[in-house]
């Protein structure tokens, strides 16, 4: 259960987390991972919101992990009660919190030390109306590979300053509904435009299918055919079938533009009625990998899959275009259109 929920962390699914969570921490387990259990219910309710229960509850583990001088989640939740004073608008008790659980975490070998530091840079930059915290924060997240604190920093950056080609960025290249509809409930805002090209200069465009320009200086009708992965059109002249894994492949990665994709999410999208086997379901996908790199390279697609690390993500190594479908779709996850150069 507590794994499950960990999962449903990774997608901002709190609230379907929560009921997991308290049924995990009155079961037959050890004090520590009932704490541990705790702390994680802690976390969902911050994140749906639920600041009052919350905060009941941290206030109940402060005296306990204190005094069982459990010292990294005494840090984690003074970080989280930084959070909900944030949110309440009391960005002193925040700040209060945050020296408190950094004093803490400071001689520790764990990451719980730079969300210390994110939370500063995100209450700093609202205090001051100054993105420059937050522009350092997100250099930070990308050294790091830390894309949801990336995605994060442009959710905050919009509560500055905002900009609609951002907002759409994000709203668009987040494949999370929960995530999408906060930053639109946050803002009071939605996008107003229906569709987004990713790939040249970053543009939202409207239910024309149009837009002035793109960084190479083209139009989207002189950039080239149009492969769209959700009714077909152009793929097969890209070497890419409708109903085989090579389309379905890119159609998985261009969901986040974010976040790249492991070995194991690309398997669970690509082969959802299959478990995951570590001898031959890696080999797999590294073998479709391949066969899409070298129908894209032949097509002359400028599209590239690029690896780092055990994940992949697209890349435009060459003018191009992607282009998402409409934010209203009903779909949990946005499919998106691609526009290459010169198919």
């Amino acid at each position: 259960m507590l794994y499950r929920s960990f999962c449903l962390f990774s997608q901002w699914e709190y609230g379907l987390a929560i009921p997991l969570l308290r049924q995990y921490i009155t079961s037959s387990i050890p004090r520590y991972q009932r704490l541990v259990g705790s702390v994680n219910l802690a976390a969902a309710l911050t994140g749906v919101q639920d600041f009052a229960e919350a905060r009941t509850l941290l206030t109940e583990l402060l005296a306990e992990v204190s005094r069982g001088q459990f010292h990294r989640l005494h840090g984690n939740c003074l970080e989280m009660m930084a959070q909900i004073s944030f949110f309440r608008g009391d960005l002193s008790a925040c700040f209060e919190s945050l020296e408190r659980a950094e004093r803490l975490l400071a001689a520790m070998p764990t990451s719980d030390l730079f969300f210390v530091r994110k939370w500063r840079a995100i209450a700093s930059s609202i205090r001051d109306r100054d993105p420059d915290p937050l522009l350092r924060l997100r250099q930070e997240a990308l050294a790091r590979r830390d894309w949801e604190t990336v995605r994060e920093t442009d959710r905050h950056q919009l509560r500055i300053r905002f900009d609609e080609r951002t907002f759409e960025r994000l709203i668009f290249g987040t494949p999370f509904p929960a995530y999408r509809q906060r930053i639109c409930g946050e803002l009071d805002r939605e996008p107003r435009h229906d569709s987004y090209l990713l790939g040249c200069e970053d543009t939202p465009i409207g239910s024309g299918g149009s837009v002035e320009s793109c960084e190479s200086g083209e139009s989207v009708e002189s950039a080239g055919s149009v492969l769209d992965l959700i009714s077909g059109h152009g793929c097969a002249e890209a070497g890419l079938n409708v109903g085989e894994k090579p389309l379905d492949l890119i159609e998985v990665l261009a969901r986040d533009f974010y976040r790249p994709k492991g070995i194991g999410a690309l398997f669970s999208h690509l082969h959802p009625n299959e478990r995951f086997n570590p001898f031959s379901s890696a080999p797999r996908l590294h073998q479709l990998i391949s066969r899409t790199r070298a129908i894209l390279d032949e097509r002359g697609v400028p599209l590239a899959i690029t690896q780092f690390h055990g994940t992949y993500q697209l890349e435009f190594p060459q003018p191009g275009l992607l282009r998402s479908v409409p934010f209203a779709c009903p779909s949990p996850t946005p499919h998106s259109r691609w526009i290459p150069s010169g198919i």
